[in-house]
């Protein structure tokens, strides 16, 4: 059952979801309507509730037909099916299916084997129900079948297929527990269908469930494409279809949905028709035409077929991507793999060009790469090979052919395609046609590429014109030109060599520029086009070829290219054959005499082929122009330029080619050329087609000619007698040029008064010297000489020349002492000689740089006398006096020897005989010492060996002279001895004849010099050297020579040298032969087995290949061993390699759990770690951190440099992102090595805590009257996560209200009003909620908006905008839209004087100014009446004493109320017009206030007039004064504000001053904020320096987990601050340290699981604490009352929990170590201990006992030992508890937060004074100033009005009563003015806004406070 979804790599879950689509499609068949299919996925979190059903409204099954079902493997024309007498069989129905003619054969018959549906219930899950109804019955069938069902019943050997069908009613539910609500709604959804069939399955295997969330579009887009066609119809999903295609599918109306479901909850719903991503969509949209045809295949098998062609856009293929993986395996009648990827197929690929659909369904895993007439041909021809690559297709066939149960593979329709007898049709508009398919094919192809590939790009437009060549007209207009080409990613450029192909002949050429067809701007994409070449070679052709794009070579090489073009170009002239027929040849560089000839010259014109050319190469009938040759003759003179000398032009001569004459006469010397050029015709031109033609260029020379005459040259002067001088000649020939030297002339030289001689001649810088002439004879210091030269047969054959003579060079040596006899000197005396030198004539002569020397032979070491000669040649010798060693009695015999030196040559020295006699001074010095009892003498310099430290004595001297007579030791001769190894020598010891005894030096290589001298004229003295020798071994010493550092696993670069040394330190030499063995090196981790040990001449031993594995990093104490000696040495071990990046506070793969907008709890730090874990100190590392482009980081560079401790910190990044789970990755880079480091996880959760938003619950249909009270809000704060956050201070949110500019205004003004929350609560109020109550409406009618808002540390949310439509009030008054001044009319005949109103329109007012009574009708009377019941009332027109007037909508419009002509009056008082609202108007409840109008009643009008401009000037008056008195009185209110404002945040600063010195910061420090800003500069690195300054830190490896539930291991949860008390507390605790702390059981054996048992776990709800000591319990002796008040211990005990500091989970770390610390106590000493212990015990127990020494005292009183001694403290390895940062840490944090207060506050400050100082300013500014001066001149004017109006009225009986102030309201400016009231030019915002709250505070409710 279960290989039916075997597939390599592949979920096979679609495909048994296609096998129960494929029962429904067969079910649906029948259907009239809809045919719905509804696959319904409910995947809740819990497997065990799983289910997928699978529903259709399909005919259903009867009981019959559900049993043949449920059997496997029964198919439809099975024999053993029961059959149902009601109902058709499926073996009917199918064959009737089969009859029928369906487009693409879509005949829903595909269930057939009675193989996939059970197959595929029991891969899905584990059971399943069959419910089905028929419509013909009312009963519901319904079948359980269970895969463990039946494979209990094949065990027991039962009957498998068997079971129960249960018939019931539609809906009943009985039989299933209501638990299951998913099965309930489903049974439910049975009333009222007709007919269906639900298959339900449960057990849904875990694996299935993740991949049907996970990948929920990706297989409904394979069902898609499984179903393509019975989804879209026969033409599939091909929205341009046109209207004259195939008929649309009877298909169309099949709906296949896919529902996931999670606890009842709809998550997604697809319908398979809505996805237009399927692979068959992508490839009929990405089509551009389509080639149909039909196969017939014996058997009436049919297979309908298309290709569809996917052309080449725009430099890309347009094939489509394939989505699937379903080809990866052959199916039937596929090739080898292999044989569909070759590698001119980029578009398809490996793709199989055909799918292939049976019954219109997709069998997935067979696919046909091509058939035999639709493949690439073996021939190419003109089609190009990618366009066979741009092909996919579909084929559909009947069911005559064979798949295999699982319907995923055909078994024979590759073969059957390829039988003899399968022929093929193609289809053109639904009509069949028998052609040759395959030229059909290729016809098409070939079309579809012309007409849809765009392949070549055209480049470079340059313009657009017309071809006449063209022969057809409509083809020679419009041509455009483009520079370049781009094809198939080659490109070809203008001027570009190329080469046809598939011409004749192959042309070559270089590209002028490409044709395109039709109007063309800019780039442009074609398939073809033309070029247009420049034939080359251009000097053959000369002509331009139009060659069609298709003929362009594409893929020809530079190297063909160049070998086509040698051939071209061997037709052309290449080179010129010269030949000199008659001799006289001239080559390049040959010389000609003056006076030579140049002979013949025979001239052939050749090409590359060496054939003769004579005429032009032509490719044309014009008769060729022909070859002619010229010769020149070119000059080149000394300035450079040439001239011409001859020139001649040869014709061609069959005989002789061309030829020319000689030339003669070359008499003038210089360089000359011979020009033999090939010129064509006439013309002379050199070139043709831009290259020259062949041409040769002889350079040669013309020089001089033979001697005939010389002249005698510049001679050097003066000669000198004896020495040898040359006399130059100058030749030259009879052209008077000059010639070269001729060595065979023999010359004749003469001289009057000398003897001459000569030795020949000789050449030499082109003349002819007479050489080494030499003179002899006497001379005086200076004389002159003719000298005389001649040369027989020479023009002029005698030449004289005047030479001066000098004395010659030194000849001999003359010694005046060597002329008298024998010299006799005594030893130690000098010697004067006298010496004179002589030429060889004997002239007294003298050479520069001539010196004198005397040599004296016989003796060595005798001195040798230097002098030098003056001008007249003589000198005197003398020098150091002689002096012999070892002189006997017996006289030496020495010899002179004079000699010259400095000269080149040899003069014979002169020698003389001279005795030396011995003297009698000290001469010899004789030294012994005795040594074994033998008595040595020593010879000077002699080295004496004696041990180091010992002394050499008995040293005996003597002292003689030179002739072995020995001295005696007078007192002269003791005071010259001077001995070095002695400051004050014992004259008396020396008187003796004894030397100071002489001490070794204490190291070997010092040796001792010593030596004895005797002062004297002659120097003598005597030294030795005493060598000291090594003494007896003593000691080791150990000696590394190189570096002090090791890499782990790596070899030491230096070199170790043991020396085996003696008491004084000195190295033995010599060891035993077995010294080796005795060796030893050891040290922890040291490697024994490739340390290298050996003998070290003169040195002892060395020790080599020195490595450290698998240890700790840090200083190591090599140990060397010998004998019983014994020494060691440090090394430092390194890390080794970077091998990998080590995060330092998180877990590779942690999941960190952050909110959006959290930085990482922790720092992202790595460290570069060695292989084996330990910090490596890389500096030179480049770190770069990955995230997902969906994950924003903040407040972190992505790419950082590591430290010199080699750790790497990106800080804490701020991760900004939707809520999803984030992988980060880091990598580093060291050089071009590249370390990949863990990964962690970000999962961003939505923060329960971070308010997200306002929600706002209130009355939405309240109806909002003005001034009126308003809904009650209840305000809830909403988290990311949608719960309420608790716990929020109230003064957070506010309310703000305001009347909106727009309807879109959505944000508060400034000047909007605020609420606070109210105070206190009520006892139905829910918690966490904010109450706005009882606040009332706005005063002004209209739309209002309100919001709530909250500000939360910064976190600012808002609420949805409420819109409240305010509604004003119930009528209150009437009042005038525009209130006119106090009136006036007088009784006058004149109708405007007497009239009232003449137009005046009233409306209803609410109690705040707001029109109203829209719906209120009815009138309104007019009537007047007088301030005094004495006073006449006037008469209105008509003699009425009312006016009605009707209202209509709450508005009156009065008009023409006047005065009745001649009414009474008292004249000059004032009246009132009232106009009410008549009593019975509806609408109007209560009573509303009239209008009342006052005006002046006068019987004259003069006196009206005057009295109307009186009170019009009064009433202006009065209004100028309220208006400036409200301006002063705001602009005082609001000074007052500021000043209060200034003076509250003065306090706080205060305060905060006061804060601040508390913690130690000085006043000085906060004068200004300049002077905070400093300070908190300061503090801000004090800060940093304390926190990164180095403390003791736990260097035990952490665990690396970022889950709360994990608390760490125990040397991490606790720190300490005393070194010694971490390094006791850590010894004692050393077992502990290791283990990590979890808060629970289960995640303890998570952390148990994951590190395999390897790691200490210990949770915290495990411990016991019934019995654990409380944290703060008192020490065993205060809970003893009588040692409390009696004793004091000493050593100053304190509970060892108590010096522990946690910086996290403090509860559950004292729970930890009030468990394994207990009542430990730490005193000073172990005396004080034991001492305690010895009290306590006597009393109580005592627990376990630390000192600060390092001692530990057990429970059980067990002490000492070296279990009981905490080790060095290097030994612990750094497991050790850290040391918390010091508390001037957390000072320094407390008080950089208030600093940052502080520098909030003094800006609030200066901002403050800042607004009160501008407004000061403002008050005092010149506009105020000239307001006040106007309202005060007003006042007087006012004054000056008033008095006037009273004098008037003073001639009335009756005063005028004053005016009502209603009537002249400063704050409503008159109707008209267009000038806003200065009180709202100058109101501040803030008063404003305090006024307006003030103004509206609600009285019924306790009053808001307001928020600024």
């Amino acid at each position: 059952m279960y290989e039916y979804y075997a597939s390599e790599g592949k979920n096979p879950l679609p495909f048994a979801f296609a096998e129960l689509i494929d029962n429904a499609l067969t079910a649906t068949n029948e259907n009239d309507g809809p045919r719905n299919i509804d696959v319904r996925m409910y995947l809740n979190d819990t497997p065990d509730k799983c289910m997928v059903c699978v529903l259709d409204n399909g005919r259903g099954m009867s009981s019959v037909e559900l049993n043949n079902w449920a059997i496997y493997r029964l198919s439809k024309f099975s024999e053993r099916r029961r059959e149902d007498p009601d109902t058709d069989d499926e073996q009917t129905r199918s064959q009737n299916r089969q009859t029928e003619d369906y487009p693409r054969f879509l005949n829903s018959d595909i269930s057939y084997f009675g193989v996939g549906g059970k197959a595929a219930i029991f891969f899905i899950g584990q059971s399943a129900k069959m419910i089905s109804k028929r419509s013909s019955t009312a009963d519901v069938h319904e079948l359980s079948i269970s895969k463990d069902e039946f494979e209990r019943r094949e065990r027991d050997n039962e009957a498998i297929y068997k079971g129960f069908i249960h018939n019931r009613q539609a809906g009943d539910t009985s039989h299933v527990t209501q638990n299951d609500e998913n099965m309930v709604k489903l049974l439910q959804e049975e009333l009222g269908q007709e007919s269906f069939t639900h298959v339900v399955i449960t057990g849904i295997k875990e694996e299935h469930i993740q991949y049907l969330k996970e990948d929920f579009n990706r297989w409904c887009t394979q069902l898609v494409h499984i179903y393509h066609y019975y989804l879209h119809g026969p033409e599939g999903n091909n929205p341009h279809q046109t209207s004259n295609a195939r008929p649309g599918s009877p298909f169309n109306h099949i709906s296949i949905t896919i529902s996931h479901y999670n606890r009842g909850k709809l998550i997604q719903r697809r319908n398979l028709r809505d996805i237009d991503d399927d692979m068959q969509s992508r490839f009929i949209l990405s089509s551009a035409e389509a080639f149909d045809f039909k196969a017939r295949v014996d058997g009436g098998a049919l297979v309908e077929g298309t290709l569809r062609y996917h052309p080449f856009l725009y430099n890309k293929e347009t094939y489509p991507m394939d989505n699937t993986n379903w080809y990866s395996a052959s199916g039937d009648g596929s090739d080898d793999e292999s044989e569909y990827i070759p590698k001119d197929r980029p578009a398809r690929g490996n793709r199989p060009i055909f799918e292939c659909y049976w019954n219109g369904r997709l069998i997935p895993y067979t696919a046909l790469d091509e058939l035999e007439w639709c493949g690439l041909p073996k021939r190419a021809g003109n089609m190009p090979a990618e366009c066979f690559n741009r092909l996919s297709g579909v084929l559909w066939t009947n069911d005559k052919f064979q798949v295999s149960t699982n319907k995923l593979t055909f078994l024979d329709l590759g073969v059957r395609l390829k039988e003899k007898n399968t022929y093929f049709e193609r289809i053109v508009s639904g009509q069949t046609q028998r052609v040759n398919i395959q030229r059909k094919f290729q016809e098409w192809l070939r079309e579809c590429h012309e007409k849809h590939d765009k392949q070549v790009m055209f480049k470079g437009f340059k313009d657009c014109f017309t071809r006449s060549e063209v022969t057809s007209k409509k083809h020679q207009y419009p041509w455009c030109s483009f520079k370049t080409i781009l094809w198939e990613g080659k490109k070809f450029s203008a001027g570009q060599l190329v080469r046809t192909t598939r011409t004749n002949p192959i042309i070559y050429g270089t590209i002028k520029h490409f044709l395109l067809f039709g109007f063309h701007e800019g780039d442009v994409f074609a398939t073809g086009g033309e070029m247009v070449l420049v034939q080359e070679p251009s000097m053959l052709y000369n002509e331009e070829k139009t060659v069609p794009l298709s003929k362009l070579d594409r893929s020809v090489t530079d190297r063909v290219l160049f070998r086509g073009m040698e051939d071209e170009e061997g037709k052309l002239p290449h080179s010129l054959l010269v030949a000199w027929p008659d001799g006289n040849e001239v080559t390049p560089g040959c010389k000609i005499p003056a006076g030579g000839v140049i002979g013949d010259v025979q001239v052939q014109l050749v090409n590359k082929r060496e054939e003769e050319l004579t005429k032009l190469p032509s490719s044309t009938s014009q008769p060729a122009k022909k070859f002619m040759i010229e010769q020149i003759l070119i000059k080149r003179e000394s300035s450079g330029a040439e001239s011409r000398i001859v020139c001649h032009i040869s014709q061609h001569n069959k005989q002789w080619s061309h030829w020319f004459h000689k030339i003669d006469a070359m008499r003038d010397i210089g360089t000359y050329f011979l020009v033999l050029q090939a010129v064509i015709g006439e013309s002379g031109a050199t070139d043709f087609g831009g290259k020259p033609l062949p041409s040769v260029k002889i350079k040669f020379q013309v020089v001089e000619g033979s001697p005939a005459k010389f002249s005698i040259g510049l001679m050097e002067a003066p000669c000198r007698i004896g020495v040898p001088f040359s006399i130059p000649l100058q030749l030259r020939d009879k052209f008077n040029q000059l010639c070269g030297p001729d060595t065979s002339l023999i010359p004749q030289v003469k001289a009057s008064g000398l003897d001459l001689s000569w030795e020949g001649v000789q050449a030499k810088n082109g003349l002819l010297y007479v050489k080494n002439v030499t003179a002899s004879g006497k001379v005086l210091s200076t004389q002159d000489f003719i000298l005389k030269v001649t040369i027989p047969d020479f023009q002029d054959a005698t030449q004289k020349l005047r030479v001066r003579m000098l004395p010659g060079a030194i000849h001999s040596i003359r010694v005046a002492q060597f002329l008298a006899g024998p010299i006799t000197v005594e030893n130690g005396d000098p010697i004067s000689l006298d010496v004179e030198l002589l030429d060889k004539a004997g002239n007294p002569t003298m050479e520069k740089g001539a010196k004198i020397t005397c040599k004296f032979v016989g003796r060595p070491g005798l001195p040798v006398y230097r002098a030098q000669c003056s001008q007249s040649g003589t000198t005197q010798l003398t020098g150091k006096p002689l002096l012999m060693k070892n002189m006997s009695k017996t006289a030496v015999k020495l010899t002179a020897r004079v000699d010259l030196e400095g000269i080149s040559r040899k003069v014979e020295p002169r020698e003389h005989p001279v005795e030396v006699t011995a003297g009698t001074r000290p001469h010899y010095l004789n030294v012994k010492y005795r040594k074994d009892g033998k008595d040595i003498t020593l010879v000077d310099g002699e080295e004496i060996e004696c041990v180091v430290g010992e002394s050499v004595t008995d040293l005996v001297y003597a002292i003689w002279d030179e002739g072995r007579r020995q001295l005696p030791f007078s007192p002269s001769l003791l005071s010259r001895i001077v001995i070095n190894w002695q400051s004050k020598p014992d004259r008396e010891l020396l008187s003796r004849g004894y030397l100071p005894e002489v001490k070794a030096p204490t190291k070997v290589g010092d040796s001792k010099f010593c030596k004895v001298d005797i002062n004297d004229t002659k120097g003598l003295s005597f030294s030795f050297t005493v060598k000291p020798l090594v003494g007896d071994p003593h000691q080791l010493k150990c000696i590394c020579k190189g570096s002090k550092k090791v890499r782990l696993d790596e070899f030491y670069d230096g070199a170790v040298e043991v020396h085996v040394t003696d008491s004084y330190g000195n190295s033995l030499k010599r060891l035993p032969q077995r010294a080796l063995s005795k060796l030893k090196v050891e040290a922890p981790g040291l490697d024994q087995r490739a340390l290298e040990i050996k003998n070290l001449p003169s040195i002892g031993f060395g020790v080599g290949k020195i490595r450290f594995k698998a240890t700790d990093i840090g200083p190591r104490d090599v140990t060397v061993e010998y004998e019983e000696f014994r020494d060691s040495f440090k090394l430092t071990v390194e890390p080794g390699q970077a091998a990998h990046l080590q995060l330092l506070h998180y877990a590779p793969n942690d999941v960190i759990h952050l909110n959006k907008g959290d930085q990482l709890p922790r720092p992202l730090q790595l460290q570069i770690c060695d292989s084996n874990g330990n910090p490596c100190q890389e500096s030179s590392a480049v770190a770069s951190l990955q995230a997902p482009a969906a994950l924003k980081l903040k407040n972190v560079s992505n790419t950082v440099k590591s430290q010199k401790n080699g750790k790497i910190d990106f800080g804490k990044p701020q991760v900004l992102g939707e809520w999803s789970r984030y992988e980060l990755s880091i990598t580093a880079m060291i050089g071009k090595k590249k370390l990949a480091g863990p990964k962690l996880f970000v999962l961003i959760e939505a923060d329960n805590n971070k308010p997200s938003s306002l929600e706002v619950d209130y009355k939405k249909n309240w109806t909002y009257i003005v001034g009126e009270i308003m809904p009650d809000f209840k305000v809830r704060v909403l988290s990311e996560a949608g719960t309420v956050v608790a716990d929020l201070p109230s003064q957070c949110v506010f309310m703000r209200q305001w009347k909106p500019a727009s309807s879109q205004q959505a944000k508060p003004p400034p000047s909007a009003f605020s609420w606070v929350v109210d105070v206190g609560s009520q006892p139905d109020d829910e918690p966490n909620c904010f109450y706005f109550r009882y606040r009332k409406a706005p005063e002004k009618a209209g739309f209002h908006h309100i919001v709530f808002e909250g500000n939360f540390e910064g976190v600012r949310v808002h609420s949805g905008l409420i819109a409240a439509n305010v509604q004003p009030g119930a009528p209150h008054s009437l009042a005038a839209e525009r209130s006119p001044s106090t009136l006036s009319v007088s009784n006058t005949p004149q109708p405007q004087k007497r009239c009232l109103v003449s137009s005046l329109k009233l409306n209803l007012k609410d109690k705040f100014g707001n029109t109203t009574g829209q719906n209120i009708n009815g009138q309104v009377k007019v009537s007047l009446y007088g301030r005094d019941s004495t006073m006449v009332i006037p008469i209105l027109s008509d003699n009425r004493s009312n006016m009605t007037f009707p209202m209509k909508s709450g508005v009156v419009n009065l008009s023409n109320i006047q005065l009745q002509q001649g009414t009474p009056g008292n004249d000059g008082c004032e009246y009132v017009m009232k106009v009410e609202v008549d009593s019975g108007t509806r609408g109007v409840q209560e009573s509303v206030e009239p209008y009342l109008q006052p005006f002046m009643f006068y019987n004259d009008a003069k006196k009206q007039e005057r009295m109307v401009a009186l009170t019009r000037e009064r009433d202006e008056c009065r209004l100028i004064i309220n208006k400036y008195d409200q301006i002063f009185a705001d602009s005082q209110e609001v000074h007052d504000t500021l000043k209060g404002e200034v003076k509250k945040v003065e306090q706080k600063e205060s305060m905060m001053k006061g804060k601040l010195k508390g913690l130690g910061v000085p006043h000085t420090a906060m004068l200004s904020l300049d002077s905070v800003n400093e300070t908190l500069k300061l503090c801000e690195q004090a800060k940093h320096s304390i926190h990164s300054a180095p403390r003791r830190a736990c260097q035990l490896k952490r665990y690396a987990s970022s889950d709360p539930d994990v608390l760490g291991k125990v040397a991490h949860l606790a720190e300490v601050d005393d070194d010694t008390i971490a390094w006791v507390l850590s010894w004692h605790l050393m077992g502990e340290m290791d283990c990590v702390i979890t808060k629970t059981t289960a995640k303890a054996k998570e952390v148990h699981a994951t590190c395999r048992g390897s790691q200490q776990v210990l949770p915290i709800d495990s411990i016991f604490t019934k019995n654990l000591p409380n944290w703060n319990s008192q020490l065993p002796h205060e809970r003893i009352p009588h040692l409390r008040q009696t004793w004091t211990p000493t050593g100053n005990p304190i509970h060892a929990r108590h010096l522990l500091k946690f910086s996290k989970e403090e509860k559950d770390c004292q729970l930890l170590f009030r468990m394994i610390l207990g009542d430990t106590i730490i005193f000073d000493s172990l005396n004080d201990a034991t001492d305690y212990r010895k009290r306590v015990v006597q009393y109580t127990s005592c627990p376990t006992l630390l000192t600060r020494e390092g001692d530990r005292m057990r429970s059980s009183g067990k002490f000492g030992g070296f279990q009981n001694r905490a080790p060095p403290l290097e030994r612990l390895r750094g497991t050790i508890f850290g040391a918390p940062v010091s508390t001037k840490y957390q000072q320094t944090l407390k008080q950089i937060e208030l600093l940052n207060q502080l520098v909030g506050i003094v800006s609030e400050k200066e901002g403050a004074i800042s607004q009160l100082v501008d407004h000061g300013n403002q008050m005092n500014s010149g506009k105020s100033q000239e307001q006040r001066r106007e309202m005060a001149e007003t006042k007087e004017r006012l004054v000056q009005v008033e008095a006037k109006l009273k004098g008037a009225t003073k001639e009335t009986s009756h005063p005028p009563a004053p005016i009502p102030m209603e009537t002249l309201d400063p704050r409503q400016p008159p109707q008209g003015s267009n000038r806003r009231s200065p009180r709202a030019q100058t109101r501040d915002p803030r008063l404003l806004k305090d006024r307006t709250g003030a103004r509206r505070a609600p009285r019924e409710s306790p009053s808001p406070k307001r928020r600024r």
